[in-house]
């Protein structure tokens, strides 16, 4: 029973540090808390979906997940569009949020490019 919740606890320390990584090194993206925020739980998502999707094509229906060549290409599949979703995430939401600003009236951030 505790296993599912320490793993969820493992994938969203991972998903902050990758997300820190990423929109730090990323230019486009501007690095606060809601941004790492929304990262990591759009990359759950993300993650999730997309892991339920591959798993019923990748293994087979009487349940052979022995297949190392199929565990390894849906990690790699579940990597990449937990990065993808979160990436979406927050430009999603730099965006809303400075098409809100200017509605408002104010500006946007100087280090925001978008």
């Amino acid at each position: 029973m505790l296993l599912p919740i320490f793993g969820f606890f493992v994938a969203c320390v991972l998903l902050t540090v990758a997300g820190t990584v990423l929109l730090w090194l990323l230019p486009a993206f501007r690095f606060t808390f809601a941004s790492i925020a929304v990262f990591v739980v759009s990359a759950l998502f993300g993650c999730a979906l997309i892991a339920n999707i591959t798993a019923r094509f990748l293994i087979q229906p009487g349940g052979d997940a022995d297949n190392a060549v199929a565990f390894y290409l849906q990690l790699a599949i579940v990597l990449m569009s937990s990065i993808g979703g979160g990436l979406s995430g927050v430009w999603l939401f730099q965006r809303n949020v400075s098409r809100i600003r200017r509605q408002k009236g104010l500006p946007p951030p100087e280090d925001w490019k978008g």
